[in-house]
Formats: C-alpha cells, sequence, structure tokens
C-alpha cells in the first residue's frame, strides 16, 4: 500500500500469511499507525509527521523493543527490554534482538531519512518502510558514550568471601574520606569509618587503613589543606617556580644588564626577560625590573655627553661641572655597570681586582676566597676612590688582563672627551685665557 501525503510519502508492505494487518493513515494530522498481529507477537508503528515524533514498539511475548524517534529535538531513543537488561542507544543505529528464536531487526539511515523494521517471528515476516522526505535530520546519541558512562562510573562494591561460609558475597566499598573496618558477610553490611586527622582516601576503596596525608617537599608551600578525601596540595614558594623535567622547584631566572623583565616567575612558569629596546636600559641583575627609559639630558637643563646603552644610562653635564670635573669623571658614573655587564669569569675579575692602579700601599688584599660579590664590591670601592688619572689607565689595564671590551670603554672615554670639550664653548674660553 502507498499512501501519498504531498511530501511525504509511505510505502508499507506486510507478509503475514494468514494474519491480519490494520493500516489507519491520518492524512490530516499526518499520523501513520500499523499494527500486525501475528499471533501472540504484535507489532505496532506509529509514526507522527506533525510533532515529527515516530514509535515502534515490539512485543514479542515477554521481550519488548521499543524505539523511539523525536525528529523535532532530534533525539532518538531506542531500549531493548530482554528480560532484566535493557540497552540505550543514539546515533546512525542497526540494532537485531534475538529473542529466543524472534529477531527484530532496526534500521535508521540518516542519510536519506529512511526507516526500515523487520520482524521476524518465526514464519512471518513484517517489513515496513517509511520514507520521511521533509523531516529534519536525526541526531542520535552514541552507544560508545553509554558505555564510557558505565565505564567511568566508580565502582562501589567488590567480591568478598564470608569467613563463616566461605560463601563468595558482594560487599559495599567505602566512599572517599572514609575506610573498611569491617567486611561484610552474609548477614551483615560493610563497616565504613572516617579517616583520622592527618590521613585520606580520594577513591572508593575496602582499604583497611587511610593513606597518610603528603608533605611538600623543598622550596614548596602548602596551597591546600589535606582533609578526609583530599591530599594536600602543594606550589612553589614565592621566587620559585617548578620544572616538570627535575620534578623540583627552581628559582626564578634573574634578568641581566640590558635586559628587562616581560612576564614575572610564577609557580609554575619561570622569569621571562627581553634585550633592551633603543632609547631603554637596564643596570640591575633582577627578577621583577623592566627596562627603563634614558634621562633626557635637556629637559633638565642640562647637555648630552655620552649617549645612553641598553647597559646604562645617558650621561649628562652643566657648564658648571664642566670647570670642576674632566672625562675621566663623567666615565666614572658607568664603570660599575660596565663589569657587570661584561660578564667575566671569577679568575679574569680576581686579575682585574689585583691590577687595579692604587696610590701607594693601599691596595686590598685579593685573595681566591672572596665570591663574585666581594669581588664587586672591591672594584666598585676602587671607582669610588680612584682619581681621574687612574679612571684613564683602566682601559690599558683591562687590555694587559685581556679583557677585550677594553677598547669600546676606551671610545666612550673619548666620545665624553669630545662632547665636554664643544660644551658652553669651553674651548674658546681656554684659548681666551
Amino acid at each position: 500500500m502507498t499512501t501519498d501525503t504531498g511530501s511525504k510519502d509511505v510505502t508499507m508492505t506486510t507478509d503475514t500469511g494468514s494474519k491480519d494487518v490494520t493500516m489507519t493513515t491520518d492524512i490530516g494530522s499526518k499520523d501513520v499507525t500499523m499494527t500486525t498481529d501475528t499471533g501472540s507477537k504484535d507489532v505496532t508503528m506509529t509514526t507522527d509527521t506533525g510533532s515529527k515524533d515516530v514509535t515502534m514498539t515490539t512485543d514479542t511475548g515477554s521481550k519488548d523493543v521499543t524505539m523511539t524517534t523525536d525528529i523535532g529535538s532530534k533525539d532518538v531513543t531506542m531500549t531493548t527490554d530482554t528480560g532484566s537488561k535493557d540497552v540505550t542507544i543514539s546515533k546512525d543505529v542497526t540494532m537485531t534482538t534475538d529473542i529466543g528464536s524472534k529477531d527484530v531487526t532496526m534500521t535508521t539511515d540518516i542519510g536519506s531519512k529512511d526507516v526500515t523494521m523487520t520482524t521476524d517471528t518465526g514464519s512471518k515476516d513484517v517489513t515496513s518502510s517509511i520514507f520521511l522526505t521533509s523531516l529534519f535530520p536525526l541526531v542520535l546519541l552514541s552507544m560508545r558514550a553509554a558505555l564510557t558512562d558505565a565505564v567511568s562510573a566508580p565502582r562501589t562494591t567488590f567480591t568478598s568471601r564470608d569467613p563463616i561460609t566461605g560463601v563468595s558475597v558482594e560487599c559495599d566499598s567505602c566512599p572517599p574520606g572514609t575506610y573498611l573496618r569491617a567486611r561484610c558477610t552474609s548477614t551483615l553490611k560493610s563497616v565504613c569509618a572516617p579517616c583520622p586527622s592527618g590521613s585520606f582516601t580520594e577513591l572508593w576503596n575496602y582499604i583497611g587503613k587511610c593513606l597518610r596525608c603528603g608533605v611538600c617537599g623543598q622550596h614548596q608551600v602548602e596551597k591546600t589543606a589535606c582533609t578526609a578525601d583530599k591530599d594536600c596540595q602543594c606550589e612553589c614558594k614565592q621566587g620559585y617556580y617548578y620544572k616538570e623535567k627535575y620534578d623540583m622547584c627552581l628559582r626564578h631566572s634573574e634578568c641581566q644588564y640590558g635586559e628587562g623583565v616581560l612576564t614575572e616567575g610564577t609557580a609554575h612558569q619561570d622569569t621571562v626577560c627581553y634585550s633592551c629596546v633603543d632609547g631603554t636600559f637596564s643596570n640591575t641583575v633582577s627578577a621583577q625590573h623592566n627596562c627603563t627609559e634614558h634621562r633626557n639630558c635637556s629637559a633638565s637643563g642640562l647637555q648630552l655627553v655620552l649617549r645612553g646603552s641598553a647597559w646604562h644610562d645617558s650621561v649628562c653635564a652643566s657648564c658648571d661641572d664642566v670647570r670642576i670635573k674632566e672625562g675621566a669623571d663623567y666615565l666614572r658614573e658607568i664603570l660599575p655597570s660596565f663589569f657587570v655587564h661584561q660578564k667575566l669569569s671569577i679568575k679574569r675579575l680576581r686579575r682585574v681586582a689585583v691590577r687595579l692602579p692604587y696610590e701607594g700601599h693601599s691596595r686590598p688584599a685579593v685573595t681566591t676566597e672572596l665570591n663574585r660579590s666581594a669581588l664587586y664590591e672591591q672594584i666598585n670601592a676602587w671607582i669610588a676612590s680612584a682619581t681621574a688619572t687612574q679612571i684613564r689607565q683602566l682601559p690599558e689595564t683591562l687590555t694587559k688582563v685581556g679583557v677585550t671590551a677594553s677598547e669600546r670603554l676606551e671610545n666612550k672615554l673619548k666620545r665624553i672627551d669630545s662632547h665636554l670639550s664643544e660644551l658652553c664653548d669651553l674651548t674658546n674660553e681656554v684659548d681666551t685665557v
């Protein structure tokens, strides 16, 4: 039989031998009902194309198969009751249910929107095909999702043996935050008890004692305290970050002279540094400081005598200062930064400290016990007390101990002298005198 309902064609074919088939098509409400009586085996299929619902029920004695398709919300639920076992399926589905000698096969083809249901009830076959051209695409949940939910669900029971009868029994597990004080028997349930202070269990379990709370490691602090159902959580303390490769907390890296902090370190990430761009500088080793703009000499009413670099600020001078200071005095301002920026080895740094020019017998002792910080302090003390003449000897001293940057330092001194000679018409004043 074929029923033409506009754009909706329904074709139904039933081979029942001597059995009766009743088919009713309501064109107005777009409902199609088909009932097949195959002895004690009934198959009912209803298609409501108005609300776009499809319901198929197969009653094979005590075994029921129900499939409901809600096209409006695009949900399909298929349930097979084979005794005490239920199965819920979604997606483009082909499902076969073997009920003794009775087979039921249901196939849903979402692409062509065809629904085919075949019921083999012994020697009686019923086949129905519905071509639903105007229905929305069917979107079905996957069988895998249902299976995953079942797998991920925690096991809340375990198998044990009754200590008296020796019979295998199914016991209840204990929930997180508790432990198993006594196993179940054939007559008594499992006995669970709360974890005492300083211990925990995070999962369903049947262990006889709770786990001891953890202790934070070196350079770590406790982020969250241990509770009955969760161990304590630790993180690296301030100034440190976790390095997965070594499974430990390491100190944040410090940005060197000529570098600024792009991103400060956290408990999970190291400091990120960047090179100071033109017009900025950094003369400190730090894990927090950023690059700073060079001083604007003219804004302060001064004259520029040495342009700043990435590791030192600009050097400014005034006409009044020029009369009492010379080029070496201005070079003195950048010397502490110069030694740190060069990153000299500690052996070469000791050689520099030994060779620095001193007046008379005032040279301090330089021993191998002095570390880098102590050597910098000694060199800075010399810079602060050295005369202009001794400062001018410094590039030559550095050359003798193998510091390659000595030539660049000499060039900076020459540029300072050149700018000072032009400042405030100093040369003209000297010539006049």
